[in-house]
């Protein structure tokens, strides 16, 4: 039941030591300060522990009359009240927090948020028109560098991203990516891109039998333990590295082989 305060201290853990702890990561993440927060807010809300209501009335319990006092009528009441009203919130959040979560749950927590916020600039940068190589791979590989969390992203939210990926480094065509998404990691395409040649400055593919070649794999691998099939563990894809398309077109176009691209 939301409302009853109910705290499990682990050992050698104190309100005050999270508090720290969760004060140390804010420190080191002023930008994802507000979003932290959110998760936070959200988190006490889904696990019952203190419902978003209990908590935004608290925060007007204690500072609604004080605003209203304090509020000077040559400002802009709503931008001095949001203000105000957000710095309370977040700080009865953070108290909650402390008495409710683990360090490591607020670690996770934070893990996550920084995650989705990685995921979400990383989708953006990959629709960009005329974004190089170089940039998208350093992107990824900040991503995928980003310490595993108890908490993953939605489906929806890593599937966005993956057929972002394949569509830009893998394949365009509609039927690829419909059974790829399933199939992909985010880890499988980095490793496809680290494996890859090609000018850092261009984007380019890795054509049509090097992609059937990986999924096949991956759909065998993740069928193999699903359905229980006798298939043997040597079954692996040799080491292997692809040249992207553009180094391709390149070669025609210095070569003035243009006319064989459709042969």
């Amino acid at each position: 039941m939301r409302g009853l305060i109910l705290i499990i201290m682990k050992k050698n853990e104190s309100i005050k030591d999270r508090l720290a702890y969760l004060s140390r990561y804010l420190k080191e993440h002023p930008h994802l300060v507000n979003k932290i927060h959110q998760q936070l807010l959200i988190s006490l809300h889904t696990k019952n522990f203190i419902s978003i209501n209990q908590i935004y009335n608290e925060a007007l319990g204690s500072k609604a009359h004080k605003l209203m006092n304090s509020l000077d009528p040559n400002q802009g009441i709503a931008i001095r009240w949001d203000n105000k009203l957000r710095a309370s919130i977040h700080s009865i959040v953070q108290k909650y927090s402390a008495m409710f979560f683990t360090t490591k749950e607020i670690e996770n927590i934070v893990n996550l948020v920084r995650k989705r916020e990685e995921a979400q600039t990383l989708d953006d940068i990959t629709k960009l028109p005329g974004i190089s190589f170089k940039v998208l791979a350093m992107r990824l590989k900040e991503y995928c560098s980003l310490p595993k969390s108890g908490i993953e992203l939605t489906l929806p939210e890593i599937t966005g991203l993956k057929v972002s990926l394949i569509k830009k480094f893998i394949s365009d065509q509609l039927e690829f990516i419909n059974i790829a998404k399933k199939f992909f990691n985010i880890s499988d395409i980095k490793s496809i891109i680290d494996n890859s040649f090609g000018a850092d400055e261009e984007i380019g593919k890795i054509g049509g039998k090097a992609a059937g070649m990986i999924l096949a794999h991956r759909i065998i691998t993740k069928e193999k333990e699903k359905f229980k099939m006798e298939i043997s563990d040597d079954l692996l894809i040799p080491e292997s590295y692809f040249i992207r398309s553009n180094v391709y077109e390149d070669f025609l176009k210095h070569n003035k082989l243009g006319y064989f691209r459709n042969q």
